[in-house]
């Protein structure tokens, strides 16, 4: 085993299906220890394949590290809602020592169930969907194989229209919460049934509508298990204000769907106004107005106008002014091509 000699292995009964490990060494939480199996023979004399596993020592995650990731709340009639759920790190996190949840129609947190009915192993960058029917996800859904896909019978329900995901610690302590509307949904996805809603960016809060998108369709509408396909591009460091990508093409593909505008600033406590223009000068959206800014952060552009309605194709210039109390104030104009 990587980084800790062993001194011995005994099978446990009745099953034999499990291994007691005697380490020569102390076990480190939030170290991922690799375990080679060689030479293994079962109880009919066969000798099995090599195999590599992975273990290490649960903890408590710190803030933020454990996150909603994507929602199906309005499954096809012959499917059934889940939640992805992924570790960002660095803790390895035992499932069965934490809660999913909805609220009540008094706003409570509501039908809190453990994510795993047995203790287990969530590692770092890897992804955990729950759902009340595995079976039924594989029908509708593609999966990477060795996906975690956990079943949970108990699952609480997701309203179709609007609700609220709650992931809490065993005490009560709230994690994460998403509170969700189908109005979030891409505009131009008129059948939004089966169509998950994907999280952009896991440093901005699940609160925020903008860091939400419906699933691309040239994924089947949903990812779980593995990446999702409208995720934010890293930010350009050492500008102000800068677009990613030039070009965008909104049509819910999975590529390039949004215009991604990021800023950084020298402090916070900014005030933001982001408006697009057409090139005959034409105001097509007011993006941000007296929007209140940290010192670095993104706003993105669907491509569409102040209706809902989807633009031409063409060159587009997007204005950002900020200004602060001091009355210290910066524009830019930056230009980005929709196309389609």
């Amino acid at each position: 085993m990587e980084g800790l000699p062993i001194l011995g292995a005994i099978p446990v009964g009745p099953l034999f299906d499990q291994v007691q490990l005697n380490l020569g060494g102390t076990i480190l939480s939030a170290v991922v220890y690799w375990l080679n199996i060689n030479g293994q023979v079962s109880c009919d004399g066969r000798v099995t394949e090599p195999a590599v596993l992975r273990f290490g020592l649960p903890s408590d995650p710190p803030p933020g590290s454990l996150l909603i990731n994507e929602v199906l709340f309005n499954p096809v009639s012959s499917g059934y809602d889940y939640v992805e759920l992924v570790n960002t790190g660095p803790s390895l996190i035992d499932p069965s020592r934490y809660r999913i949840g909805n609220r009540n129609s008094q706003g409570e947190m509501d039908n809190l169930v453990p994510l795993s009915p047995r203790p287990g192993l969530w590692f770092p960058g890897d992804y955990y969907v729950v759902t009340p029917d595995p079976n039924r996800l594989a029908l509708h859904y593609f999966s990477p194989p060795g996906s975690e896909i956990i079943t949970l019978p108990s699952m609480p329900s997701f309203p179709d229209d609007k609700g609220a995901v709650l992931l809490t610690d065993a005490q009560g302590n709230l994690l994460d919460e998403l509170r969700y509307s189908e109005k979030w949904h891409f505009p131009l996805v008129r059948d939004r049934e089966g169509v998950s809603l994907e999280r952009i960016d896991s440093l901005a809060p699940a609160s925020d509508p903008h860091n939400w998108r419906s699933a691309a369709s040239t994924v089947g509408y949903g990812t779980p298990g593995y990446r999702n396909s409208q995720v934010a591009p890293d930010a350009a460091g050492g500008v102000m204000v800068s677009i990613r990508p030039g070009v965008f093409s909104p049509d819910n593909d999975g590529r390039d769907d949004q215009c991604f505008i990021f800023y950084e600033l020298p402090d916070a406590g900014y005030v933001a106004d982001l408006s697009i223009f057409n090139l005959h000068g034409r105001l097509v959206r007011r993006l941000k107005q007296g929007n209140l800014l940290a010192a670095s952060g993104f706003w993105t552009w669907d491509g569409l106008d102040e209706k809902g309605r989807a633009n031409p194709p063409g060159p587009y210039i997007i204005l950002t002014s900020v200004f602060n109390l001091e009355g210290r104030t910066r524009k830019w104009k930056s230009v980005v091509v929709l196309a389609r």
